[in-house]
């Protein structure tokens, strides 16, 4: 199963993976504040487990301009045997944007936490189907510790009886199955429809164009992880305005 074989993977690595040993630049952003007026997340996303690679394109460049074209965060993978990411990306994209950023990455160690904090990420991921309660506890709190905010993923309502007493910063709902890597995006809507009142969404994964959109936001969706679409865009910069203009219309209609 793919979980199975990446958390064998992440604990290789970490073994590895050393403290950065030199200090934050810069201050950590807000995503909640970002995202309420501009709710795309989009994603420097370069090759995926089930897509190979998917683009060529200069990740650096791409952030620009989904900064430009009014992403309210930036994801960057860090993983890079699946995903063709990398920390020195991380990095590079840190560097250069004035908007947060996500570290997308298979988190399993509080080395990882402190790789993201230094190289300049404003939220992590955690993946409560990658982790024991104890483990998610201890790196959720480990994260609020460092100041980051945290993005916690889960797949079903049971998930999120697992995670709900951290009170997490937000709630990410995968359409993506993390082990038979299917996408099943009603299913996605209904717990993201399922989940309380005042929670903040964020649909990941299967969001190809405005329908699929339209199907999380009318589900509650406060905010939507975009990844494949954009980066195959041959605008992308149009496509970011136009998923947020559809996003601020449908919330406005569910007022």
């Amino acid at each position: 199963m793919f979980l199975q074989k990446i958390r064998k993977i992440k604990e290789h690595e970490v073994g590895f993976l050393g403290h950065p040993g030199v200090d934050r630049k810069k201050p950590i952003l807000n995503p909640l504040k970002a995202l309420k007026d501009a709710p795309i997340i989009a994603e420097v996303k370069r090759a995926s487990p089930t897509k190979l690679k998917i683009s060529d394109r200069d990740p650096f460049d791409v952030a620009l301009l989904y900064e430009r074209a009014g992403a309210g965060v930036i994801s960057v993978l860090a993983d890079k045997i699946f995903f063709n990411g990398g920390w020195d990306v991380l990095k590079g994209v840190c560097d250069r944007v004035a908007v947060p950023v996500l570290c997308k990455e298979f988190i399993i160690s509080p080395v990882q936490l402190d790789m993201a904090y230094v190289l300049g990420a404003d939220v992590v991921l955690l993946i409560a189907a990658l982790l024991t309660d104890e483990e998610l506890a201890a790196l959720y709190d480990y994260a609020k510790r460092l100041g980051l905010f945290v993005l916690v993923e889960i797949h079903s309502p049971e998930e999120y009886e697992r995670v709900k007493w951290l009170s997490p910063d937000m709630i990410g709902v995968n359409s993506r199955d993390l082990n038979t890597l299917e996408i099943d995006l009603l299913k996605a809507a209904s717990v993201i429809k399922s989940l309380p009142h005042g929670l903040f969404k964020v649909a990941e994964s299967g969001i190809k164009g405005e329908e699929e959109l339209r199907i999380f936001a009318e589900s509650g969706a406060d905010a939507f992880l975009i990844g494949e679409a954009l980066m195959r865009a041959e605008n992308p910069e149009r496509l970011i305005k136009r998923f947020t203009h559809v996003c601020k219309s449908v919330r406005h209609n569910l007022c």
